[in-house]
């Protein structure tokens, strides 16, 4: 069973810098257990390969283009801030898949639940909240699915994406409750009257 234990080790070398500087310094004892001595000779070489920090690029790179193709508003709305805030969520949510819209819902989802101090936390939320719906919905209708998805914004979505596209100046909150609908046409929002 060590040879699963080695191919972890190896892919979170590759992807994260402080479990690759932790086995630079403290040597075998920063290894997992399980692991024969091969394995492990392998893996402290693997820590000071400078290739290393190369694989690591090009993981973030895939993963960030990915974010790119899929939740452009976002990329929009954080600006500056979203390469922080993708490797903040890089940290947190190990890679689970090669698809894009699934790692476009998942960022949205983390988004939602950390979002960054700035800018407007409240707005992104709902920046986050549209295109998750916007990716679940495509991911349905690629299955075949007709579906609909209810979407809580803390704000009037027409006014959020006219923020988003630096049209006017960020809204004031108003509780907004809309079901959005895929048809042959796209995406169909609707507001859902509250009783």
């Amino acid at each position: 069973m060590s040879l699963v234990v080695f191919q972890s080790q190896a892919a979170l070398m590759a992807t994260d810098a402080d479990f690759q500087r932790s086995v630079r310094r403290h040597g075998e004892a920063a290894l997992a257990t399980g692991l024969d001595k091969r394995e492990r000779w392998r893996l402290l070489r693997l820590a000071n390969d400078p290739g290393t920090r190369m694989t690591r690029t090009m993981y973030r790179g895939f993963r960030l283009s990915k974010l790119h193709a899929t939740v452009p508003l976002l990329c929009r709305v954080l600006g500056p801030r979203l390469t922080s805030c993708a490797l903040h969520y890089f940290a947190a949510c190990s890679p689970f898949t090669f698809y894009f819209a699934d790692e476009g819902v998942a960022f949205c989802d983390h988004l939602i639940a950390t979002p960054p101090a700035r800018p407007c936390p409240r707005l992104l939320q709902d920046v986050a909240r549209y295109e998750r719906a916007v990716l679940l919905l495509g991911m349905r209708a690629a299955d075949g699915k007709r579906s609909a998805e209810t979407v809580h914004f803390a704000h009037d979505p027409a006014a959020v994406l006219a923020w988003v596209l630096g049209r006017q100046r960020a809204p004031p909150p108003c509780p907004t409750t809309m079901r959005a609908i895929w048809s042959d046409d796209g995406i169909v929002w609707a507001a859902v009257r509250s009783r």
